[in-house]
């Protein structure tokens, strides 16, 4: 394990990749010779040789180290490193001696320990967190009896951003809601909650009503930059037909495996309850088609039956069986019998 430095390597060869990264074999082209300086903090600096006056070149935190094979007999590295609001960078340094590339190596070791234990704690820390926040939200919502998952993280796009941006809104817990056990609704409303940690189970940070418009689907998993750890586990595009789209990340595989089960199977019943309530609409609406011709044969056949009988109350009414109205009473009858 080295020390904590500061480490300062003469003669060095520094050279930086052409191309993209991540298309093929990096290959590299010679910037140029100098001293190169690793402080505490791990951080690298340079000083290009026969340049003072361009003064020391930042090169970023050192991230890892890897040797290069039958390259220089051992004294020559891959060195990676990240600076402030910026990816990481990519660098191959060739060094004076074996000895000096494994005090570098040495060195990187020493700040990926150093990195995963505050990783580690932070993790730590986070997990305490979101523990809190499940129960806090099971408490809050106890008469729903809510699924909830937890290692959460939700992305949408930024209000005050570019179109297209996104930003993270909230990372917590997810909370599936089925209807109220006493409700009078035959289906009800099945939601989706997302919790975060900043407004906890007093407000929801985003809140959706599951439907058959409404839809969940993996993303391929991208590829951490230098640790596969640092990648979300599972990711859903979740999304509503012309209305918002979202990112839902999970760090854990099985949480996010719970939480597609147990949303498919709500937008289902959601599903099979639209289902047959369009077939309920069809039959109705047939049944209507079909009801039409009796309701106007009868409404005419009242008619006919009913006109004698009301002719006849006339002729009554007036006091005579002989009158006008009686005989076109009497006339209709024998027509119809």
């Amino acid at each position: 394990m080295a020390a904590s430095g500061p480490f300062t390597f003469v003669d060095v060869m520094v050279s930086i990749p052409t191309g993209l990264p991540g298309h093929g074999e990096a290959t590299f082209v010679q910037w140029s010779a100098g001293t190169l300086v690793v402080n505490q903090s791990h951080e690298l600096s340079f000083d290009l040789a026969g340049a003072t006056h361009l003064g020391q070149k930042r090169l970023g935190c050192l991230l890892c180290a890897s040797g290069v094979l039958q390259v220089d007999q051992g004294r020559t590295l891959d060195v990676k490193t990240e600076g402030s609001g910026s990816g990481p960078q990519l660098y191959r340094i060739e060094f004076r001696s074996s000895k000096d590339a494994q005090v570098m190596a040495d060195i990187a070791d020493s700040a990926q320990s150093k990195e995963y234990d505050a990783w580690h704690h932070a993790e730590g820390a986070r997990s305490d967190r979101e523990a809190t926040l499940e129960e806090d939200v099971r408490r809050t919502l106890k008469a729903r009896v809510p699924l909830v998952h937890r290692g959460m993280q939700l992305y949408g796009a930024d209000p005050g951003g570019d179109a297209g941006s996104e930003v993270l809104l909230g990372e917590g817990v997810i909370a599936l809601l089925d209807p109220p056990a006493r409700s009078s609704e035959r289906v009800g409303n099945y939601e989706i909650l997302f919790y975060g940690e900043e407004n906890g189970a007093l407000e929801p940070v985003a809140r959706f009503a599951i439907g058959p418009r409404m839809v969940l689907k993996e993303l391929p998993r991208e590829k951490a930059e230098f640790d596969d750890d640092e990648a979300p586990a599972v990711s859903f595009k979740l999304a509503i037909k012309d209305g918002p789209v979202h990112t839902v990340t999970f760090d854990d595989a099985d949480q996010a495996a719970e939480f597609e089960r147990d949303f498919l199977v709500r937008q289902r019943v959601m599903s099979l309850a639209l289902a047959s309530a369009s077939r309920q609409a069809a039959t109705h609406g047939r049944f209507d088609n079909l009801k039409k011709p009796f309701v106007w044969f009868w409404r005419r056949a009242s008619v006919v039956l009913l006109t004698p009988s009301l002719m006849l109350a006339l002729a009554a009414m007036h006091g005579s069986t002989r009158g006008p109205a009686a005989q076109i009473c009497a006339r209709t009858c024998a027509f119809l019998a």
